[in-house]
């Protein structure tokens, strides 16, 4: 499914997302909405979701990853 839109006077492919660039916060969260209706796959895995990094970058967050996450979380308000 090719989605592609206009963020900031700027296209965004989601089926072809760079994850080397930096993207900007407003594109980010455009992304990660988009993702709530459909997930991408990359290098074989399912993607729901990113985090952006310190630097812009997009961080793939995979289905695996997100029960460990939400453990993570748990554990942490519990201390």
């Amino acid at each position: 499914m090719t989605k592609t839109s206009k963020v900031c006077n700027q296209e965004i492919d989601l089926d072809n997302l760079n994850l080397e660039r930096s993207y900007t916060l407003e594109k980010f969260e455009y992304i990660n909405s988009q993702l709530k209706n459909f997930t991408l796959e990359i290098n074989r895995y399912s993607v729901n979701f990113f985090e952006l990094d310190e630097n812009g970058k997009l961080v793939l967050i995979t289905k695996t990853r997100i029960p460990c996450i939400r453990e993570a979380i748990v554990a942490e308000i519990a201390a």
